[in-house]
């Protein structure tokens, strides 16, 4: 057992811990205002590195497609992408929809509401390809990330949260995108007490090609 002395060492350590480092990400401010934001504002509800490794790699004329919106389309709004976005909750529809318009950013996204989504809801977007597809919506998750390749360009990005979570399952249906690479971010994201996991799949070598190292975007915060 900890002495007094050892304890209250130990929660110094810990608040510097979040003064320091947990501040400058961003996730400080996040947690206590249950908003996704990163360092540079409002960022996607997803794992901190995956974000950063997106904004380095996807163009800021990117064709995204989401499935489930949020934090997330205000940020790839934010960059320049075009995006259309699929909501089946009607108060978090309105909501973000409301917020595109207070933030000038309704002209880049086309937010639909649907209330029944299922995977088959999305073949109204057949022959549309877009660049990155992003799948954080209700179940069956794998129904939607399978609807989301055929919606794919040949070198686009399909972005897959919470991929730790779902059983074997979610595995199987993983392992069906043997053509594609697969990256796994696990680690802190905006909010959350606990570490989970984002990943990314895509068929094409891909470059950076965003802000230079070092530059930050502040014009979101």
């Amino acid at each position: 057992m900890l002495s007094w002395r050892e304890r209250t060492k130990r929660a110094r350590e810990l608040f510097a811990l979040e003064e320091q480092a947990l501040s400058s990400i961003g996730w400080a401010q996040s947690s206590k205002n249950a908003l996704p934001r990163n360092q540079d504002g409002v960022c996607p509800w997803m794992v901190y590195s995956a974000i950063d490794w997106l904004d380095q790699v996807v163009s800021r004329s990117a064709r995204v497609l989401e499935i489930g919106s949020g934090g997330s389309t205000i940020w790839w709004a934010n960059r320049g992408c075009s995006v259309t976005a699929v909501e089946s909750d009607e108060a978090w529809f309105l909501e973000i929809s409301e917020t595109l318009k207070d933030r000038g950013l309704a002209d880049r996204v086309q937010i639909h509401f649907k209330p029944d989504l299922v995977p088959e809801t999305l073949t109204d977007l057949a022959g549309s390809n877009f660049d990155v597809v992003v799948v954080d919506g209700p179940e069956p998750r794998m129904r939607y990330l399978a609807q989301g390749v055929e919606l794919l360009s040949g070198d686009g990005m399909l972005v897959l949260d919470n991929s730790d979570t779902g059983g074997l399952d979610v595995e199987e249906g993983l392992s069906r995108l043997d053509n594609f690479w697969r990256l796994d971010f696990f680690g802190l994201g905006p909010i959350n007490l606990y570490a989970w996991q984002t990943s990314i799949f895509g068929r094409q070598p891909i470059l950076p090609v965003s802000r230079p190292l070092g530059l930050r975007d502040s014009s979101s915060r």
